[in-house]
Formats: structure tokens, sequence, C-alpha cells
């Protein structure tokens, strides 16, 4: 019997890709990405990650994606507050859209969620953290809060030298890396040998850079959880009720955001049990829709759904199924 036949576009929609610094380009849903597209021959407009002046000149289809929160200086220029005021609800794919629909997480990783179960481990916490949050750090909740997580003594800190030797703990202190400071780890973010450096540690302190923003959520808490680590982390209620369900952690709010009580009450736990419910809660669907190739999906299914509303239909043509 032949199979039915189905109507789809004779070739893919063409969406321009800015904002990534980088040559890229990607067929996914029937969108072809690439940055070698130019502005009149697009279909679509995508700005991944910055902010671009074309999402002010272009008129068609067109969205910002970026995973970063608002309180990044990223969000403070000229251009990127413009945007924000002129991006309808459909432009704009952030954690932070009230419309749950165009709401696009921020990717946890990039590969298969391996773990790593190391025979031993240290019995200290550890904090990988590269960027401490400026020269004014102590004025914003996130950095604040995660800072003094960080710089515990019981806490093994490790990040680019480079920019912990520009630290001042007060706007009158001397710069230099803190005390408890032990170098680089050569280890990238979305790459096995980061999970397998925190692997070392009993504890990981795995704060965000930001406390106060709904919906956000990094590879910080899934890297911790693949390591075997206790996660000392702070959940927003929308990522409590939502994203973690499931998971097991050590969160600072359940001990007043005392340092010392809630490392001491990570470094005492019980490490099997988290790893039992944190092994359970890394196999879900929630946390695999945060893969970097599903975000790339997600942002395609949009544009595809914006480029067939907004614009003539292209010429279609019968393929068998």
């Amino acid at each position: 019997m032949a199979s039915p036949e189905k109507d789809t576009p004779s070739e893919p929609w063409k969406v321009r890709l800015v904002g990534t610094g980088t040559a890229d380009e990607r067929v996914l849903c029937g969108v072809a990405f690439s940055t070698s597209i130019s502005l009149d021959q697009a279909d679509g407009l995508l700005s991944f990650y910055g902010a671009s002046p074309e999402l002010l000149q272009f008129k068609g289809p067109k969205a910002w994606y970026t995973d970063e929160p608002l309180s990044l200086s990223h969000f403070r220029t000229g251009l990127a507050r413009t945007l924000l005021l002129s991006l309808d609800q459909s432009e704009w794919l952030h954690h932070t859209n009230i419309n749950p629909f165009y709401r696009v997480p921020s990717p946890t990783h990039g590969g298969e969620l391996t773990i790593t179960r190391p025979a031993t481990r240290s019995t200290k916490a550890v904090a990988v953290v590269t960027n401490f949050g400026g020269r004014a750090w102590w004025l914003f909740k996130g950095p604040r809060l995660r800072n003094r997580f960080i710089l515990h003594p019981d806490v093994d800190l490790y990040g680019d030298p480079k920019g912990w030797s520009r630290f001042r703990r007060w706007p009158w202190s001397k710069a230099g890396v803190p005390a408890n400071y032990k170098g680089p780890t050569d280890c990238q973010l979305w790459e096995d040998s980061q999970v397998a450096f925190l692997s070392g540690y009993k504890v990981a302190i795995c704060l965000e850079n930001t406390v106060d923003q709904p919906n956000y959520f990094t590879e910080k808490f899934v890297n911790a959880v693949r390591a075997g680590c206790i996660p000392v982390f702070y959940a927003h209620p929308t990522i409590r009720s939502s994203m973690l369900q499931g998971a097991r952690w050590i969160d600072p709010a359940d001990y007043g955001f005392d340092c010392q009580r809630t490392i001491n009450t990570a470094l005492a736990a019980d490490s099997q049990a988290f790893q039992e419910a944190n092994d359970a809660w890394l196999q879900t669907a929630k946390v695999a829709d945060t893969h970097r190739d599903k975000v790339w999906e997600r942002i395609a299914d949009i544009m595809r759904l914006k480029l067939e509303t907004q614009l003539p239909a292209k010429k279609l043509i019968p393929v068998r199924q």
C-alpha cells in the first residue's frame, strides 16, 4: 500500500544568524540558520546570544535568544535596552518571557549525561567560578550571596587566575586572589573534564550568578550532580517547583543563608542518598530538554512557526513518508 503524501517546503526557510561572534550554520525543522545569509536574502533573522542592531532594521520574522540573566552587563547597553522595549513576546526567546511558549531555557549540557564516581573524594567543598561579579560585585544580590559561600575557608576555590587577581573584597581592599583560591582547573564548562574535576570533592558550591530571576537555570547544578557531589544550590521558587522536582540538594535558604551551617550540613550528609536521587533526576525529560541540541530545536520550531504565519507560504512539493 502506498505511503501517504505530505506537503513539505521545497527548500528550507533562510534565517540570517547574528550575535554568535563566529561563523555558524545548521538546518533544523525546515529552517536553515547561517551567518552567511545576507539580510536582504533572509526570510527571517535570529540574534543568538548577543544583541544586534539588525533586529531593529529587519521587518520580517525575527527573534533574540540569549540565556544570560537580565542583571548581567550584557543588557546594560543602549542597544539592549532599546531591544527589550521594542521586541514583542514572540521575538524575545528568554527564560523570563511571561509566555511559556517563548520561554527558551539555557542549555545545561552538550553531550551525553555521563556520570563520574571516583573511588575516593576530598571531604571538603569545591567551587569553580571564573567571574566573581565585577569590581562592584557587592552591589548585586546574586554575586554577593555566591561570593560569601565560595570565599568560605572550608571551600577550595578554583577559576581564572587573571580574573581573581583583580578581586577586591571591599572597595578599599587591595586587589588580589582570595585566601582560599587554589588556581585554575584547565577545564571547560561544557567538557566532561569539568565533571571529572568536581568529582574529586564531596560537596560542590554551584550557586547561580543571579538569585532573583525566575526560570534561570544553567549547567552548574547539572555538572555537580553528574560528578556525584552534594550540591549547595539556592533554588528560585520557579525552579524548585519545576526543574528540580525529584532532585536533592542543600539549599542555603533552609539554613538562614548561614554559610557555616549550610556547608557543615552538606559535608555531613549521606552522599549515596543524594547520588541515587540525582542520578534518577538526570534521566528525566526536563533535563533532556536542556541539551544544547534540544534548545536549538526549540528555537527552530518557534522560528518556523513565525515564518509560516508571517510570510506567504513557500511552494510545496509532495513528499512520500
